[in-house]
């Protein structure tokens, strides 16, 4: 672009030089919206307990920090890196979008997760009291790697695998 290569004039957004920051912060902001709309409709799927839904909701809601955050944190970056990161970011949502058809998943042959796993799975939990009725009060413990039963195998020479 510094020899005089194309000019793409988007409106405050001038693509003259890729190395220099975006002052509009219009970038930083389109790139974070991409990440924070591909969070929002791809990922979850069905969690399969109560302790993966926690877990899911509490990844999304990181995301979603992280999604704000990189605003301020990214605000210097320049242009040509936002040009990739909003890039990709569109493909990634292109695919999460797509994804989420059922003629493409069929295509692709992704299989439907079955609704009624997830509707009665509860979160297995064992209890000291159970652990203790299987193994005992104080199960035994190797101090060190169970002695192996050696096989009697002919060694190799060097001038049996020569020849």
């Amino acid at each position: 672009f510094a020899a005089g290569g194309p000019d793409w004039p988007l409106g405050p957004i001038s693509m003259t030089d890729l190395t220099a920051a975006d002052p509009t912060y219009i970038m930083p902001l389109l790139s974070s919206a991409t990440f924070l709309a591909t969070v929002e409709l791809g990922g979850a799927g069905n969690p399969e307990t109560a302790g993966a839904a926690q877990q899911t909701m509490m990844t999304k809601w990181g995301l979603r920090g992280l999604a704000v955050a990189l605003v301020p944190m990214t605000a210097g970056f320049s242009k040509g890196v936002f040009v990739y990161w909003i890039t990709t970011n569109g493909w990634s949502l292109l695919q999460t979008l797509a994804f989420k058809v059922p003629v493409i998943k069929k295509i692709v042959a992704i299989p439907e997760v079955p609704k009624e796993a997830t509707i009665g799975a509860k979160a297995s939990v064992v209890t000291k009291r159970q652990i203790e009725e299987k193994f005992g009060e104080a199960p035994a413990v190797h101090a060190s790697n169970p002695k192996l039963k050696k096989s009697k195998k002919k060694r190799v020479s060097e001038e049996d695998t020569l020849s």
